[in-house]
């Protein structure tokens, strides 16, 4: 008997639009052919640009506007930057905080020049920009309380006071600062080369058989130099030195263990020394005290920017009206000198009726609007409508050339 015949070849899957999306999509295909018709935004630069789109399907509503946050006109459903981004900020290039970046007017700081240092005696709490500063103290360096630190002298520099400054010495004292030669020392001229005056029982070394001999209650003083030297004497413990000075307590030159006023005491005079800078400079005034010092700002109470400890007026009084000062804002105000509550001009279709009605516009642009036409609007449509805007389910689309019969087998 003749062998079965081979069973039929399988027929080829369907091949067609298998995107659910698309116009031509068929349930029954299997094998997709990238025929799909499929409709979407085509516009790339769009934020909802359809990459998969094949078709325009009048989604790609653009919406202008400034699409930075952080700008005043920050139009949040804006999906096309159009350059128009304002930002506030101070205009005034003399003002401390001028943003060169800033489109719009906003609060400005005046400069207050003034000393910063919380040290210094002009120290200007108020001041924003440094300015120069005053230090005082003593500024000759030869005095015992020199300040290297100080830019103006306070009048109190250590008053010079001439007398004995070696410690070995009868008329020596602590407070003299500049030796004036007038040291007397005790000691034995013949083998003690420090002495200045000549004590016998140094030499012979009997001061100390002499000094038993003291009588209680009289002055024991064997300096020549001294006031109450006594012949005799067994050592210099009560010698009491003649010292000019001041001895008024009063004087800044007062010398407190001074016995015969030398007449050349000095008293100071309060008042202003420092010319630079200040209001009550006084040039009779020795020891500086309530100086007044120039504190630059707004002065006038009505401006904005008005400065209270302020006593000189630096010219730079701000002055706040305010309102809308963008010319291009919805609620311009030109009287007004301070940017506040601008609203922005934002121009979109108006009409309800439109498919790209923009509900935020304020200033109409109806021109732009656009009307649904309903129709086919895919190409590949048997009845394709190039005038259509929205998709009204009508579109007819061929269906594809049905698969050859398989071949016959062979006899």
């Amino acid at each position: 008997p003749p062998p079965p015949s081979p069973p039929p070849p399988s027929p080829p899957p369907p091949i067609g639009c298998t995107d659910s999306r698309a116009l031509n999509y068929k349930q029954f295909f299997v094998v997709d052919d990238q025929t799909c018709e499929v409709g979407g935004c085509t516009d790339s630069r769009l934020a909802q640009y359809d990459a998969g789109a094949t078709w325009d399907d009048m989604s790609c509503l653009v919406v202008l506007g400034c699409m930075d946050s952080a700008a005043y006109n920050f139009r949040e459903r804006a999906n096309h930057a159009d350059g128009t981004c304002l930002y506030q900020g101070c205009l005034n290039s003399l003002a401390i905080n001028f943003d060169p970046s800033a489109t719009l007017p906003g609060s400005c700081i005046s400069v207050i020049d003034g000393c910063m240092d919380p040290t210094a005696f002009n120290y200007y709490p108020a001041s924003n920009r440094a300015g120069a500063c005053f230090y005082i103290g003593c500024t000759d360096s030869t005095r015992l309380n020199y300040n290297p630190s100080a830019t103006f002298d306070d009048g109190l520099c250590q008053s010079y006071f001439h007398g004995c400054t070696n410690s070995l010495a009868g008329n020596y004292d602590p407070l003299f600062n500049q030796d004036d030669g007038t040291c007397s020392i005790a000691g034995c001229l013949a083998t003690d080369a420090g002495a200045t005056f000549n004590v016998p029982c140094l030499c012979d070394g009997d001061c100390g058989v002499t000094r038993r001999r003291r009588l209680e209650g009289d002055d024991d003083c064997w300096d020549p130099a001294a006031l109450n030297n006594r012949t005799g004497s067994s050592s210099g413990a009560d010698c009491v030195y003649a010292v000019d000075g001041c001895t008024d307590s009063a004087a800044t030159n007062y010398l407190l263990i001074a016995n015969k006023d030398n007449g050349g005491c000095t008293f100071p005079t309060y008042g202003c020394t420092i010319a630079d800078g200040t209001l009550n400079y006084d040039s009779t005034a020795t020891v500086p005290l309530g100086c007044v010092n120039v504190r630059m700002g707004c002065t006038d109470t009505t401006a904005s920017s008005f400065e209270p400890t302020a006593n000189v007026d630096s010219g730079e009084c701000q002055y706040l009206v305010a309102g809308c000062i963008v010319a291009a804002a919805f609620n311009f105000d030109s009287v007004a000198t301070e940017a506040a509550d601008c609203v922005a001009a934002l121009p979109g279709c108006m009409d309800t009726a439109s498919t790209n009605y923009e509900p935020a516009a304020n200033v109409a642009a109806d021109g732009d609007c656009v009307y649904a036409r309903p129709g086919c609007p895919a190409p590949s449509a048997s009845n394709f409508d190039s005038l259509a805007t929205e998709n009204d389910g009508s579109c007819v689309t061929l269906d594809p050339p049905p698969s050859p019969p398989p071949p016959s087998p062979p006899p």
